[in-house]
């Protein structure tokens, strides 16, 4: 695997930073926390999270290049028993509550790094127009055998314009955040969702004592970006967007006998582990 270093902030671009933690992938109790994970050797690197001055997003100062990214998350990352997701009904309550928040019957929706493709599935089954894009061919095959339209990165302008993008535990994997979000907006004329892990700072201090239990939200070579609620606030800023909140009339537009089913919109924009935004032009 091949590392470059990003020399400015990949959520503002700035240049003002401080290191928070370095260390070697393959040493100490990183090294053996890897090989547990990955069950192999670690690359050898350097593991270095530090903190944008400006709009406070810690980030990994160096991580893959494009290739070994390819490789990542064609290869690597993906288990031997991987296998299509389940459809969660959560996705279509989610659904259900954009189409009514947007007052469309019938939406264009793009999942960008879709995976196995669940969510624009559920939109499918919908009535929806379900695009996505997704860089594991064994993925995308099977969600376009389920009806969803997979499409390139160079191919969302022309399939333009869409009434939700939707980006779910994506932007903590991208080397550029804010580039990406800036290509994707001309192509959104309604909302922007985005979830993602909340890297909260106190989970660094126990990364500084090999404590490895929270460290998902900055997870070696995968996670390279871990936004805050005020990092992400600030990036959303940046790209013209305002954020959005969806009435309650909105977020109950489905029948349901569950709990879990009630409490879920809502947990999802207060889950202290996660961030959670619906974001719109500011100029639409």
């Amino acid at each position: 695997m091949e590392f470059v270093e990003r020399e400015c902030c990949p959520a503002c671009d700035g240049v003002r930073a401080r290191t928070l933690l370095q260390r070697r992938f393959h040493e100490g109790a990183l090294g053996q926390f890897l090989r547990d994970f990955y069950r192999r050797e670690p690359f050898e690197g350097t593991y270095q999270l530090d903190e944008c001055l400006d709009c406070e997003l810690i980030f990994q100062r160096f991580i893959a290049d494009r290739e070994s990214m390819k490789m990542l998350y064609t290869g690597l990352a993906t288990s031997e028993d991987d296998a299509p997701v389940p459809l969660h009904p959560g996705d279509k309550h989610e659904l259900l509550a954009l189409g009514a928040f947007i007052g469309k019957p019938r939406l264009r929706v793009l999942d960008y790094g879709t995976g196995w493709g669940a969510w624009p599935i559920s939109a499918r089954n919908l009535g929806h127009d379900a695009f996505a894009t997704e860089l594991a061919p064994h993925r995308a095959s099977w969600a376009a055998a389920q009806g969803v339209t997979v499409i390139s990165e160079e191919e969302i302008e022309t399939n333009r314009p869409f009434d939700v993008i939707n980006l779910e535990q994506v932007l903590e994997h991208v080397a550029e955040p804010l580039h990406l979000l800036q290509s994707l907006i001309p192509s959104l004329s309604g909302v922007l969702k985005l979830s993602l892990p909340n890297g909260r700072r106190r989970i660094v201090g126990e990364l500084e004592r090999d404590d490895f239990r929270h460290i998902m939200p900055f997870h070696p070579f995968e996670h390279v970006n871990s936004f805050n609620r005020h990092s992400l606030a600030k990036l959303i800023e940046r790209l013209g967007l305002k954020e959005v909140r969806p009435s309650l009339r909105d977020l109950y537009s489905f029948r349901s006998t569950s709990v879990k089913d009630f409490a879920r919109p809502i947990w999802r924009f207060y889950n202290p582990d996660n961030l959670y935004v619906w974001a719109m032009r500011s100029d639409v």
